[in-house]
């Protein structure tokens, strides 16, 4: 077992015991796995606050980014980023 899923277990028990948890992360599976609740920060404001039960993958990202991600702004990213 690595140390994240070390400390992911042990988050997921604090939160079973009814601790409240700041969980900073860009991992969007942490975050639907972990979480109740999620805000998004962007250029340090922030964007919004939603419970993790009522949005999505896609709806997260379109905050995290300011726009939509479709395929064609992905392969573009992708290419950049293979450089």
């Amino acid at each position: 077992m690595t140390s994240v899923h070390t400390i992911y277990g042990l988050l997921k028990k604090l939160k079973a015991q009814g601790f409240s948890i700041i969980l900073i992360s860009h991992k969007l599976d942490e975050i639907f796995d972990i979480c109740d609740r999620v805000t998004v920060l962007r250029d340090g404001k922030k964007i919004g606050s939603k419970k993790v039960s009522e949005t999505n993958e896609k709806e997260l990202i379109k905050m995290m980014i300011g726009r939509e991600l479709t395929a064609d702004s992905l392969s573009k990213y992708l290419k950049s980023a293979i450089v």
